[in-house]
């Protein structure tokens, strides 16, 4: 069964990464353990290393930004076919989401009529030192 490669998270804050470089070519054999990428984030580069044995199929190219948890490429068995990709979300369905998602409500506007506004006696203070 094909072995998925995925960015992996290497930040608390990371979102994605970059392939810097592929240290394997599509179809070399990989020993576990070997680098078979370098990973370029924010703050560090990183080698992946491949968690077990197989032949290296890369599905991105060098270069490429892929968000944390994103297919990088899979390690076959020898011999072992390349698995279809996941369907793409169809544009009918994204839509359906979208319009799912309520609309953001307003805040009410502030009161501009010399209402007495509710605000805290630390903004009070600010407020009256600063002649609003």
């Amino acid at each position: 069964m094909a072995t998925r490669i995925v960015m992996p998270r290497l930040g608390d804050f990371m979102t994605e990464g970059t392939v810097v470089r592929l240290a394997k070519a599509q179809g070399d054999n990989v020993g576990q353990g070997e680098v078979i990428a370098e990973i370029e984030t924010e703050k560090l580069n990183y080698d992946l290393e491949a968690t077990e044995g197989g032949v290296f199929h890369p599905v991105v190219d060098e270069g490429a930004t892929v968000a944390v948890d994103g297919l990088i490429g899979y390690l076959l068995a020898e011999g072992e076919a390349v698995p279809e990709p996941p369907q793409a979300q169809t544009p009918s369905s994204a839509g359906s989401r979208a319009a799912a998602i309520p609309p953001p409500r307003s805040r009410p506007a502030a009161a501009t009529n010399g209402d007495v506004v509710p605000s805290t006696p630390g903004a009070r203070r600010l407020a009256a030192n600063l002649e609003i």
